[in-house]
């Protein structure tokens, strides 16, 4: 139903700002929007900011994707939810400010050339692929509100030296920081039970690891190819390492196996 007369008695809500509007009126979104609808800005490569609504509570997917020239954006404190591949290709976007989303959705919602991101205290999950081949990310800080990371979050992250892991996660999901060819060093504080398979994989520079965590288990390939690695700490309450957890990590030349330990894979 639409209405292309606006009068006094009508009332309306849930009001989505579409491509067909854009290309009907413009890049000003109105401030009666509440959401915005899936690609609605895709392609639009002279833009370098734009000003969301405090209405809006939705940002569809691959909303801003290919918007080459966007450099700025906040989202506001009302946005719960973010699509698939919102900034995807947003080649010159270095700062986007989200002041209270609840939770970051899958599949690349940032993409390439962000150098900083503060995460909203809101937020309990990073997601799948939520920094992807973000590979100017230099520092990201992780608030105690977050309990869970998920799949691939932080792979191929050039440019990402160290990340403080909070006592908070739970989680850590495969491949979480795989091919982060930078970073150096990493403290796994956190009360979770395993570490997934491949979740440090040819991680080249990454020289030290401290799990204090009482992790029981370690899964196939989690450190295979860390060619600069040279320091494990490994619990007292591990139980079992998988298969090539080691391999080709030609700088380890000794390593403290607790006696815990019952189960070493091929």
């Amino acid at each position: 139903i639409f209405r292309r007369e606006k009068k006094e008695t009508n009332e309306c809500k849930n009001i989505e700002y579409t491509q067909e509007d854009r290309n009907t009126y413009g890049t000003t979104i109105p401030i009666e929007v509440n959401s915005l609808g899936d690609i609605c800005f895709r392609w639009c490569d002279d833009i370098q900011s734009i000003n969301i609504p405090t209405n809006v509570s939705k940002i569809g997917d691959k909303y801003f994707e290919y918007c080459t020239s966007l450099r700025i954006i906040n989202i506001p404190t009302n946005v719960s939810e973010i699509g698939n591949k919102c900034f995807e290709r947003c080649s010159s976007l270095k700062s986007i400010n989200i002041e209270s989303a609840k939770f970051i959705t899958t599949d690349n919602v940032f993409f390439m050339n962000i150098n900083e991101f503060i995460i909203p205290t809101s937020i309990t999950k990073i997601a799948d692929y939520c920094f992807y081949r973000c590979s100017t990310l230099k520092s990201i800080n992780i608030p105690t509100s977050i309990i869970e990371f998920g799949f691939d979050c932080f792979s191929c992250c050039d440019s990402l030296s160290s990340i403080t892991i909070p006592t908070s996660i739970t989680e850590i999901g495969d491949w979480c920081f795989r091919e982060s060819s930078n970073l150096v060093d990493i403290v796994i504080p956190c009360p979770i039970v395993k570490l997934k398979s491949m979740r440090f994989i040819k991680c080249s520079s990454l020289k030290s690891v401290d799990i204090s965590a009482p992790i029981a288990k370690i899964e196939r390939e989690c450190f295979k190819e860390c060619i600069s690695l040279t320091n494990i700490i490994l619990p007292t309450s591990l139980c079992e390492i998988g298969d090539k957890c080691f391999q080709k990590c030609k700088s380890l030349q000794t390593i403290n196996i607790p006696s815990s330990v019952n189960k070493i894979g091929s």
